[in-house]
């Protein structure tokens, strides 16, 4: 199968789990949609309405409170069995399915803080990219750290680096996130004073240097705690290819270690470390964000979650919470396909398979 055939296939079925997500959802929470169905059906029959009474009382026969009622309710029921919001919700599945994965008409039940909106849509997309600024940024520097670090340690196995490398993923293991977060945040936020504290109310979130600067202390909490994981890994996935008879080939052809680890060692190991990279990106936005972002209080997608489980003192924000788990469903997959695009650069075998 050609590499062009493999990118279709793989598109596909992206689209098919997107699919299913989608209905699931729309299964799940029809009447949230519905709702925001019938809140635009009820602006266009309070606006006919005015028009309508507008129009009389130019020709002298204004409307009464009750005349203006009837008018915006007899349209209302117009339009609702015009758009056959009167039947159930399964004759309507592929309309909800588009007004969800466009998120149109969905409002939040409180306005954001930040975007002073409270239009989903608004909302997600400025807080996306937060979350996406944060974690990319901690991978990036993580990976910086890890790769060359993995490579030394891998060349000299059972040293005392590799030693100081399994201890380190150890800790980064057994240590509770959070935990080791909140003495971050105490020993440079509030005792020396290096970095602004969570939640702090001067940084400016339309400012991207202002962004950067808060971002400081949570992206060295992450890379700190990940690093060490970071290293193990890529230091195992060296050691079990440079066990590859290729390798062995290649180091009794003479070639300089360096050129034995750089071209041959790392080129193939680089799609696992890919995955590794691309995926920890994906899940921290997905799965790890709440606790990151409510410890440091980075409004990004896990903080905007968080306060749609709370929000209103305990009554869920379903919209928010609907268009969340769609939005990093897409996250995810976009990601996933992003993944195989880049194995068929580093591996040029899926590209003739």
């Amino acid at each position: 199968m050609g590499y062009g055939r493999f990118l279709i296939v793989r598109g596909v079925n992206i689209l098919i789990v997107l699919f299913i997500v989608v209905a699931v959802l729309v299964a799940l929470f029809h009447q949230v949609l519905r709702n925001a169905w019938l809140s635009e059906i009820d602006a266009a029959a309070r606006e006919q309405a005015r028009t309508q009474c507008e129009q009389l009382a130019a020709a002298g026969r204004p409307c009464s409170t009750e005349e203006r009622l009837r008018i915006q309710d007899e349209f209302r029921e117009t339009l609702i069995k015009v758009q056959g919001l009167d039947k159930p919700w399964y004759y309507h599945l592929f309309n909800y399915m588009y007004r969800l994965m466009t998120l149109k008409g969905l409002e939040a039940k409180n306005r954001d803080i930040i975007t002073q909106t409270k239009d989903v849509f608004t909302i997600i997309a400025f807080r996306i990219r937060n979350s996406i600024l944060l974690f990319t940024i901690a991978s990036i520097i993580n990976l910086l750290i890890a790769l060359p670090l993995g490579l030394f340690v891998a060349n000299r196995p059972g040293g005392i680096a590799d030693n100081a490398v399994s201890l380190a993923a150890i800790l980064s293991a057994s240590l509770p996130w959070w935990w080791f977060a909140m003495i971050m945040i105490y020993l440079f936020a509030f005792n020396l004073r290096w970095f602004q504290t969570p939640g702090d109310p001067t940084v400016n979130w339309y400012d991207p240097w202002s962004v950067l600067t808060y971002a400081r202390l949570p992206i060295l909490t992450l890379v700190i705690l990940g690093v060490g994981s970071s290293t193990f890994i890529i230091r195992n996935m060296v050691i079990t290819t440079m066990q590859e008879d290729f390798v062995t080939t290649a180091r009794a052809k003479g070639l300089p270690e360096k050129d034995v680890l750089l071209k041959h060692v790392l080129r193939a190991a680089a799609p696992p470390i890919a995955t590794m990279v691309i995926l920890s990106i994906g899940l921290s936005m997905v799965g790890g964000a709440m606790i990151t972002e409510v410890i440091f209080q980075w409004n990004g997608l896990g903080l905007l979650y968080r306060d749609a489980l709370l929000s209103g003192g305990g009554e869920r924000d379903v919209n928010l919470i609907v268009g969340l788990t769609y939005i990093t469903t897409l996250v995810y997959l976009l990601l996933r396909f992003f993944l195989d695009i880049l194995y068929g650069i580093l591996d040029p075998r899926i590209r003739v398979r």
